[in-house]
């Protein structure tokens, strides 16, 4: 859970990164370790049509590990040209890591970073 900040910090220093999902087991203790370093984070949940993903000015995403292939479907039904996210960090447990990201890659719609 502390490799967090040292991804982060290879992600942004290796890559142009404008936002990025992290998705975990446990978004109450990611927000907290993030907040304590300066990053603002949102919580994602489920997804909702009433929210403008690409408005808000927050560059680090949290989604609950349960929650993240349904956002990732709903998110895909509005066929957006441009996604809201161009990275995604999987720090989970390894074996959900590996299943999660082949999953991932079957229903994304566009090119992301993948760590």
């Amino acid at each position: 859970m502390s490799n967090i900040l040292i991804k982060l910090d290879e992600l942004y220093t290796s890559h142009l990164v404008y936002r990025t999902i992290i998705v975990c087991d446990d978004t109450d203790i990611y927000k907290y370790i993030l907040n304590r370093s300066n990053y603002e984070v949102f919580i994602l949940n489920k997804f909702s049509d009433e929210i403008n993903y690409d408005e808000l000015d927050i560059r680090i995403f949290i989604i609950k590990t349960c929650d993240f292939l349904q956002f990732i479907r709903d998110y895909n039904k509005k066929k957006l040209d441009i996604c809201f996210y161009n990275s995604i960090i999987f720090d989970s447990e390894e074996d959900k890591n590996i299943e999660l990201k082949k999953l991932y890659q079957t229903i994304s719609m566009n090119n992301t970073l993948i760590f």
